[in-house]
């Protein structure tokens, strides 16, 4: 289900945050480098423990459509730390304190019910697709790599 309609196409929302590889991402370091695949998710949902272990699953496919994924928590770093380590994912989840970055992208994690969801960004920072999931729904990995092959199909390198 489509989110966010109104900001698909734009410029995606700036943001900078530290994350669990101990360092502060900037979202704009992948300008013209790479597509970005953003998911905002709480560790507390199972679906979302799912959506992050799919992406890990995936990751390598992500990679070969020159994507990188960050997930993006209200949640503190050592909470995301743990999880990073107990599903082994080869990606940094972010900390979005107070969910101020969230709230720019239009997502409201705080329910319930939870919502969470996943944008796909060219390697120009627009915003390409967006996708809203409902807290028992695990984002459609299939869909998502789709999507990026037609957003890499348009903009190759």
């Amino acid at each position: 289900m489509a989110l966010r309609a109104d900001i698909v196409g734009k410029l995606a929302p700036h943001f900078a945050l530290p994350g669990t590889g101990g360092r502060i991402v900037d979202v704009w370091a992948f300008k013209q480098r790479k597509n970005v695949v953003i998911y905002f998710f709480r560790t507390d949902i199972s679906a979302c423990r799912r959506g992050l272990s799919d992406f890990a699953g995936n990751y390598l496919r992500y990679r070969s459509l020159d994507a990188e994924v960050v997930g993006i928590s209200p949640e503190g770093l050592d909470v995301l730390r743990g999880v990073a380590r107990e599903l082994s994912l080869p990606f940094q989840l972010l900390h979005d304190e107070g969910g101020r970055i969230s709230a720019r992208y239009g997502v409201d994690l705080s329910g319930p019910p939870a919502k969470h969801a996943v944008f796909i960004l060219d390697r120009f920072n627009a915003i390409e697709k967006s996708y809203s999931l409902a807290e028992d729904e695990a984002p459609d990995q299939e869909d998502m790599l789709k999507a990026l092959d037609h957003v890499q199909a348009q903009c190759p390198e």
